[in-house]
């Protein structure tokens, strides 16, 4: 009998837990491939050599467009769906192959990459050959804490979120006058929308929500996975983690700067968007 793979994947704007719950799930279901922002590049070369590797497999390897990152982004932008495609097929070819690797059926993404592009031509595909339905994960961090967490990296956000004003978003602001704090506001907003309007054009089962605090409670990850139909062990105790302080960035700690700015670019965006987010209660009026 032959049995079709399962997918599912996960809507969060990155800086949410996804690397934490990655591990609980590899804990508590070894039988599937958890992918948490694949293909990774692992170089094989010490020192300074290492950095040119990472380069170089980025751009011809283990490729930014595997990922869902270079000109995915600028694709998504332009409406190039024939480019998006593409790239959506490779990517699923090279899931495909990791998935015959291990021998296992089913396939846990866990990336903010997903949603910037490929999401569309990627239920596509598997909904034309079979591999049907997918389900959906919703990993939420409070928008003030996860903006912050972002800023203290000091990232360049152009090189994981496209442009706030492309005419395919589902919130389109003028880029003119946000400020980077706004940009991350953006990109969480945007994340939610972009997956709930995914979940409609595609008539799936309403996404599992689990909210990044919950993810030091095993018994609310065993539930999320119940929900899920997740066949899983035991669920361990991490450790609470925060890989800012790891790579040497400061806390994540909100101040008031950090809520009126908040307040000052939800006034921005339109009643009826608001309401599709997953606020936190009375954030709004913080």
């Amino acid at each position: 009998m032959t049995f079709n793979k399962r997918f599912f994947f996960t809507i969060s704007p990155g800086r949410s837990g996804q690397g934490s719950l990655s591990e609980l799930m590899k804990a508590a279901i070894p039988e599937a491939f958890v992918a948490f922002e694949e293909p990774s590049v692992k170089p094989m070369f010490p020192g300074r050599l290492a950095n040119w590797e990472r380069l170089f497999r980025r751009r011809y390897i283990e490729t930014n467009e595997l990922l869902g990152r270079g000109d995915v982004l600028r694709a998504f932008d332009a409406g190039d769906t024939a480019s998006l495609s593409r790239y959506a097929e490779l990517r699923l070819a090279w899931i495909d192959r990791q998935m015959t690797r291990r021998g296992v059926d089913t396939y846990i993404d866990i990336s903010k990459h997903f949603l910037h592009g490929l999401h569309r031509p990627t239920l596509g595909f598997l909904r034309a050959r079979g591999d049907w339905p997918v389900r959906v994960i919703r990993l939420v961090r409070d928008p003030i804490e996860n903006m912050r967490s972002y800023l203290n990296r000091n990232k360049k956000i152009s090189l994981d979120y496209g442009a706030t004003n492309s005419s395919f978003n589902e919130l389109q602001l003028d880029p003119n006058g946000l400020s980077k704090g706004e940009l991350y506001l953006h990109a969480w907003c945007e994340t939610y929308l972009r997956g709930d309007s995914l979940i409609q054009e595609f008539d799936l089962a309403p996404a599992e929500t689990i909210a990044t605090r919950d993810l030091s409670n095993p018994k609310a990850v065993e539930v999320l996975m119940d929900r899920l139909g997740l066949p899983h062990g035991a669920v361990p105790v991490l450790p609470a983690q925060n890989t800012n302080i790891e790579r040497g960035f400061r806390t994540t700690e909100v101040d008031a700067h950090d809520v009126e700015l908040f307040k000052r670019f939800m006034d921005k965006v339109p009643e009826d968007l608001r309401r599709r987010l997953p606020l936190p209660e009375g954030s709004i009026n913080v």
